[in-house]
């Protein structure tokens, strides 16, 4: 039962075999060589097993990995639209270290009702 499967090829545990590794468009064989990865600028579909080109919202660009994208500084993600929107910074505040949101200045805190600082 201590077998490994040669490279290209998975083990299939419920029939103790060796099955070689689909690799779709878009894609390479991974390191280990028993599964693929989508190459820079595609993500993986695990409902249809290909690689999805990943789509570039307004004001964003991918991600260090390059399955997926970031917002711009000054812009944060909207998950449910798949976009980024525009940072509104209040008065006395500003954009955070990443660029995604606002901070308020010294001796002002936050409203998270309103989106303020007061």
């Amino acid at each position: 039962d201590g077998f490994v499967c040669d490279r290209g090829y998975k083990r299939n545990y419920s029939l103790n075999t060796c099955e070689s590794v689909f690799i779709p468009l878009n894609a390479i064989l991974n390191y280990s060589g028993n599964d693929f990865v989508c190459n820079h600028g595609y993500k993986r579909n695990y409902s249809t097993g290909q690689c999805d080109f990943v789509i570039l919202p307004e004001n964003s660009k991918l991600n260090y990995a390059g399955n997926d994208f970031v917002c711009s500084y000054g812009y944060k993600r909207n998950y449910t639209n798949k976009r980024c929107d525009q940072v509104l910074v209040p008065l006395h505040a500003k954009l955070n270290y990443t660029g995604n949101d606002f901070v308020c200045d010294k001796g002002y805190y936050r409203n998270y009702n309103t989106s303020t600082c007061e």
